[in-house]
């Protein structure tokens, strides 16, 4: 998918972690992404849909913030034991950064999945100026 949407090949594998400077970045998901209304990991009042909303809240509104630092402060939003989108406290790990097994209704295993962040997670979305 990263290709269909941005034509090309040039993107970083882990473009949160070793982001290198490109025009794109792409975020998208390892065979099942996680349910809006499933609860953020440690956090019965804040589901994922809430950590969608203050991820884009923080990439398009904050003038200055990278999708990099988005994802940071919508994991902070969360208020859970995490500062960053790959902080892994021993008792509460982030499934998106770290992955997590999935029970697919109509298979007879399930799937792991996790969510990836390719290309150059340095770019801004926000508009400046």
């Amino acid at each position: 998918m990263p290709y269909a949407w941005t034509q090309s090949l040039n993107l970083a594998k882990d473009g949160y972690n070793s982001p290198y400077s490109s025009y794109f970045c792409y975020i998208g998901f390892e065979n099942v992404s996680k349910n809006f209304l499933t609860h953020f990991e440690g956090n019965n009042e804040h589901n994922y849909g809430d950590f969608i909303r203050a991820f884009y809240n923080h990439a398009l509104n904050d003038q200055y913030c990278s999708i990099n630092d988005a994802l940071d402060r919508a994991t902070y939003d969360m208020d859970v034991d995490m500062n960053t989108y790959d902080d892994i406290p021993p008792d509460n790990n982030n499934d998106l950064y770290v992955g997590w097994w999935e029970d697919v209704q109509g298979f007879e295993f399930d799937w792991y999945s996790r969510m990836r962040v390719y290309g150059d997670g340095n770019n801004i979305l926000g508009v400046v100026g």
